[in-house]
């Protein structure tokens, strides 16, 4: 496997969790009481939302494991992944209950991405809708946690005369 280039991660992460919160500005836009229309793009927002959360688990799969998980859950056992620590490699993004919360964008996701936008249920929507806002809440300190990791990393791989500058 190839040296971490946490830097390079810290940016790639740091501007993937920008465009997610992007994303989910767009939330403000929706009513009270959507219509199918809006169902249809509140639906995309979380869609959107969960894909780039995972585009960063894969970048972080991807530095410290050199793979990605294999099969036809794959997405769910990267999920997993990033809720437990390797020893002496990275710490976990997620604790377990974060993961377990994530869980429920994630099975969402693959409704919208395997069924038609109609046959979305309205409720289920408007309520992940209410819940998204504290959990990109928890997701942003997980993130911010796991990059002073990588910080962390950086100051390690610094020369000596320089740590501590």
């Amino acid at each position: 496997m190839q040296p971490l280039d946490s830097t390079g991660l810290r940016a790639d992460i740091a501007s993937t969790w920008t465009d997610v919160l992007r994303t989910l500005e767009d939330i403000e836009l929706l009513s009270d009481h959507p219509g199918t229309i809006e169902v249809r793009a509140a639906a995309n927002i979380l869609h959107d939302f969960y894909t780039g959360i995972e585009s960063i688990a894969e970048r972080i799969a991807l530095a410290f494991e050199g793979d990605l998980p294999q099969g036809r859950d794959w997405h769910a056992a990267l999920l997993r992944r990033m809720a437990a620590a390797i020893p002496r490699r990275r710490p976990e993004l997620f604790s377990a209950e974060l993961a377990h919360r994530l869980d429920e964008y994630l099975r969402f996701r693959h409704v919208v991405r395997h069924s038609y936008g109609f046959r979305l249920n309205a409720g289920r929507v408007s309520q992940l809708l209410r819940d998204v806002k504290p959990l990109a809440q928890d997701v942003g300190s997980a993130v911010a946690e796991f990059d002073r990791f990588l910080a962390s990393l950086n100051q390690d791989q610094a020369p000596d005369d320089l740590k501590g500058a």
